[in-house]
């Protein structure tokens, strides 16, 4: 596991600096603070590896310290030898001794304070290799190490002790014993897919509708009704009576019966990002970590938490009508698909997709962002 963190890189030096101390001269004669600077780099150019070539790269004490150092650059010029310096960010492994060995004594705390995430973290570090059998249970199978019964709860193939199945299966047998008829297994309860419990109702519009016939013209009311039982079902349907009120009634009980179901991740959020398209309406649901919220028209989000969403962006295109908007809407909640699919599709192993869902990551593979 590597910490990533920010650094400056400095491009049209002087062919002739090849040292730390001309830097910090250079940088110090610019005004340019460089109490906070911890060491330079000098890059090589890829023809010629023998020879240094007209760029370095400067690492701070903090990422805040770099970010100072570059907009001091950027606002007052740096100029070497008549020539002006460009300044440009750059994210990357730390490089001196002194960070390397701060790095390493931060990741030593955290995998004694979060064995856990220590565990998921080495685990992204070799992306292109599985780890053993052996290696995890030496490793990370240890009355110690899992500390929250990681292992334990899941019942891993291979990773699970044949003591603690005893000891689970005694501590259930005491308490079916205990609580008799009145204790329920976890495999007894019901799946959130599963149609129960109360409905959600949204009257999306109510229009007046007319029917000319060989007697006059008939008028009656239709209404466009959203349902779901925040559960992960839910459907729409259009009802057409006499009055609004029966208009409603209807299109509800129409909905119940042709109800989608959809797959949440955590109960709460999308596994990937999502698109509709209904006439000329095209609905994008974007897939964001649990906890972040939601974002998009009322319409939108009222859709998608009936439906037991709770973090979310919903964006519309095209015209947005009502009906369009819902038909969209459904249309791309049709195309997602479980994690464990994703992870299938994607050739990525299952813990890997769950835990940049859950954090909400966008760096590579075997890095981490330092602060």
């Amino acid at each position: 596991m590597t910490l990533m963190r920010k650094l400056v890189r400095l491009r049209r030096l002087p062919w002739g600096m090849k040292t730390e101390k001309e830097v910090r001269e250079a940088l110090e004669r610019g005004q340019i603070p460089t109490e906070k600077l911890r060491g330079v780099q000098f890059l090589k150019k890829a023809s010629k590896p023998s020879e240094l070539a007209a760029s370095a790269v400067l690492e701070f004490e903090r990422d805040v310290d770099a970010t100072e150092a570059l907009r001091a650059i950027r606002r007052t010029g740096l100029e070497i030898d008549g020539v002006d310096v460009r300044a440009s960010a750059r994210i990357g492994p730390s490089f001196t001794e002194e960070g390397v060995a701060k790095d390493q004594q931060r990741l030593e705390a955290e995998k004694k304070e979060d064995p856990l995430g220590a565990f998921i973290r080495d685990i992204e570090a070799v992306s292109n290799e599985l780890p053993t059998l052996e290696h995890l249970r030496d490793v990370y199978v240890d009355d110690q190490t899992d500390q929250w019964d990681f292992f334990r709860d899941r019942k891993m193939p291979g990773l699970t002790k044949k003591e603690w199945l005893e000891e689970d299966a005694l501590l259930k047998s005491e308490k079916n014993g205990e609580e008799g008829d009145e204790f329920q297994d976890d495999d007894d309860e019901p799946h959130p897919s599963e149609v129960q419990g109360k409905w959600a109702e949204t009257v999306v519009k109510v229009d007046r509708v007319a029917k000319v016939v060989r007697g006059g013209t008939l008028f009656k009311f239709r209404a466009l009704v959203c349902v779901g039982n925040l559960m992960g079902a839910g459907g729409f349907a259009y009802g057409k009576a006499a009055t609004p009120q029966q208009a409603i009634a209807k299109a509800s009980l129409k909905a119940k019966e042709n109800l989608f179901y959809v797959e949440r991740f955590k109960n709460v959020a999308l596994a990937h990002d999502v698109r509709g398209k209904h006439n000329n309406c095209t609905v994008d649901i974007f897939a964001v970590q649990p906890g972040y919220g939601t974002k998009g028209s009322a319409l939108g989000r009222t859709i998608m938490n009936q439906l037991g969403f709770g973090s979310f962006t919903i964006k519309a295109y095209g015209r947005r009508t009502p009906a369009s908007y819902v038909y969209a809407t459904f249309d791309a909640l049709s195309r997602l698909r479980p994690v464990e699919e994703t992870a299938r599709n994607r050739g990525r192993r299952l813990l890997e997709i769950e835990t940049r869902l859950t954090q909400g990551r966008r760096w590579p593979n075997g890095f981490r962002k330092y602060d």
